[in-house]
């Protein structure tokens, strides 16, 4: 830690006139001072004041560069929301047009039409049933009908 001690007289007080009071007065003053970056010049106060200005308008250029891009952003979400609640829209019609297309579909089909291999289905399971009466023994068995 460095002292730095300032002592002076002012000369010109004691030369007044003897009526006055004259004092004389020195003046002590102390700094403590933890290291030398600390202490401050003009120049470094100047380049200091440079720095800080240069970056203000540097965070300003980006500040700007950022509004821009946000509005951007803005706009680009406003139609991406218009998209989505027009594809909102077409998907509720479009399960409408399925639900008026199923029921159109079961009102004009009154009788099923089996298929081809329903009906070998039929037959394989009627063939399996016979075979578990004669199996068992036992004439009451019917699994499907």
């Amino acid at each position: 830690m460095k002292k730095v001690h300032i002592a002076w007289e002012d000369n010109a007080s004691t030369t007044s006139s003897s009526s006055d009071s004259v004092e004389e007065a020195n003046l002590c003053l102390t700094a403590n001072v933890d290291d030398t970056a600390s202490q401050v010049s003009c120049s470094s106060l100047d380049t200091s004041e440079f720095d800080v200005q240069k970056a203000f308008l540097e965070l300003l250029d980006e500040s700007e560069k950022l509004n821009v891009a946000h509005k951007n952003l803005k706009k680009e979400f406003k139609q991406l929301q218009i998209k989505y609640d027009k594809a909102l829209d077409e998907e509720v019609s479009l399960r409408n047009k399925i639900c008026n297309l199923e029921m159109k579909e079961s009102s004009n089909v009154e009788h099923p039409v089996e298929c081809l291999s329903c009906k070998s289905h039929m037959l394989d399971i009627d063939i399996l049933e016979n075979l578990l009466k004669v199996a068992t023994g036992n004439n009451n068995v019917e699994l499907s009908k």
